[in-house]
């Protein structure tokens, strides 16, 4: 069992790019990659991040495992690695299940977000939105509509807040602060809508 996960790690390492098969794994990366792959399922990225990146520079990892690598960065407050990684790879990983491609679309908005890279954040927001379950769209609604107030898009901030406080209120009526939090934010959103109306009407 030992030599046959050792062979798959091996496999693993190896992508399509020339640069791969420059320099062929060795056992010890082979091992390494175990080791990252097991910190990553523990839930330790900073410590997973050590042997991805590595491995990384080394070998130009696979899709799957450069956005297992993207996601320790964003876990490791790394937003700015975390994002040249997801916006490459993640048209790359169609063929997985809609549910783990969520988690990484909601880690690259978030990533994008915190950057103020308000656009690409919405597009991961539209993707996320695609993919994830319905108990999942409360939050992902109210960021959208979030960067929406902040581009004074005050319409499509309306329908995305509306959108939230719906599935907010199916699926966790307890998050009774952001219950609030949105109800204030369509009000302004409705006062903002209706000053552009008054301009529009005004001799």
């Amino acid at each position: 069992m030992k030599l046959k996960r050792c062979i798959i790690l091996i496999l693993s390492l190896l992508s399509l790019s020339a640069a791969s098969f420059a320099a062929r794994p060795n056992k010890e990366d082979a091992k390494d990659l175990g080791i990252a792959i097991d910190y990553f399922q523990s839930g330790k990225y900073h410590e997973a991040l050590l042997y991805f990146a590595r491995l990384d520079s080394l070998y130009r990892l696979n899709p799957r495992f450069r956005a297992y690598t993207a996601l320790c960065y964003y876990y490791d407050g790394d937003n700015r690695h975390a994002v040249r990684i997801f916006d490459v790879v993640l048209p790359q990983l169609t063929a997985f299940s809609p549910s783990e491609r969520s988690v990484y679309y909601r880690a690259n908005a978030d990533a994008h977000q915190q950057l103020g890279q308000l656009d690409e954040a919405a597009a991961a927001y539209d993707s996320l939105l695609v993919l994830c379950h319905d108990n999942e769209k409360a939050e992902a609604y109210f960021q959208r509509g979030v960067i929406r107030t902040q581009q004074q898009q005050w319409l499509s901030a309306l329908d995305d807040l509306q959108s939230a406080l719906v599935y907010y209120r199916r699926y966790q009526p307890e998050a009774k602060a952001r219950i609030a939090q949105i109800r204030n934010m369509i009000v302004g959103c409705c006062d903002n809508i209706n000053q552009m109306q008054d301009k529009r009407t005004e001799p």
